[in-house]
């Protein structure tokens, strides 16, 4: 029975290579430990057959095998130890404090790998909360506003005959038919705007899922002097023109600039039009 502080790690093949060369210089009985949890997960994991392939087309993957997590941390607290590090030293080829750290042993393992934790839905996005609430709205309208039809229509066609003195029986089976005609034609429309409902949230989903991601200039490319303009109208094709090769306006050629548009306004538009011969 595993407790909050002690529980199943999964002993990946690299965790297994960095802790076979401690089997000679650990402690006896933390040696013994590993021993037999390195023992217990050679027998448990024989070497798969290069050609074995699932015939149902699923995924056939065993569980990993497991070690202890207070196993792991008795190794790193013993190779953070004077002696744990006077042995490492000590050892041909000496061997790196660093690597039996809990960061360095944890790392690339699965906490738990033999339960099976409850599946947790990605929450929606708050567009389409929205987008289905209202969605929902509409339906629930639909639905009352056809019932208030049916309501009203057989209401009102009893009323009529009422107003022509029709016998009971008449009045309930004319009320009666007219109400069921118009429950038949409003739940054609329904039908019809539900088709029609569904078929757009398709094609709004189809379009969504069809869109690539959004282009951007790397990094790498991007400088201070340089803007994307667009060739052709084209927006997948950029070039990168330098903010270099646009002049800069200077006071005099604005100035140039606003006396040449003045003088153009002055002239009559017979002199505008002629040419110089």
């Amino acid at each position: 029975m595993s407790t909050i502080g002690d529980f199943n790690v999964s002993l990946e093949p690299h965790l297994v290579d960095t802790l076979l060369p401690l089997l000679p210089i650990l402690p006896e009985t933390l040696s013994n430990k590993l021993a037999v949890t390195l023992e217990e997960a050679a027998q448990s994991t024989p070497p798969p057959a290069p050609s074995a392939a699932p015939e149902d087309g699923g995924s056939t993957a065993a569980a990993p095998p497991l070690i202890r997590y207070s196993l792991i941390s008795s190794v790193a607290a013993w190779a953070r130890s004077p002696d744990g590090r006077d042995a490492l030293s000590r050892r041909s080829p000496p061997l790196e404090p660093a690597n039996y750290t809990m960061v360095a042993l944890l790392a690339g393992t699965r906490t738990s790998p033999e339960k099976n934790f409850p599946h947790i839905a990605a929450k929606p996005d708050a567009s389409q909360e929205a987008s289905r609430e209202l969605n929902d709205r509409r339906a629930v309208t639909a639905v009352l506003n056809a019932l208030l039809s049916v309501i009203g229509s057989g209401v009102a066609t009893w009323w009529a005959a009422d107003r022509l003195h029709w016998k009971q029986e008449w009045k309930a089976l004319f009320a009666l038919s007219v109400a069921i005609l118009v429950a038949a034609s409003e739940a054609i429309l329904f039908t019809i705007w539900d088709a029609r409902r569904s078929k757009r949230i398709s094609k709004m989903s189809t379009a969504l899922r069809s869109q690539g991601p959004t282009t951007r200039v790397p990094a790498d490319d991007a400088s201070e002097g340089a803007v994307t303009v667009p060739e052709d109208g084209s927006q997948a094709e950029r070039t990168q023109l330098p903010v270099e090769a646009v002049p800069a306006a200077t006071p005099a050629m604005q100035e140039h600039r606003t006396g040449a548009g003045l003088r153009e306004r002055r002239q009559p538009a017979g002199r505008r039009g002629r040419k110089p011969q």
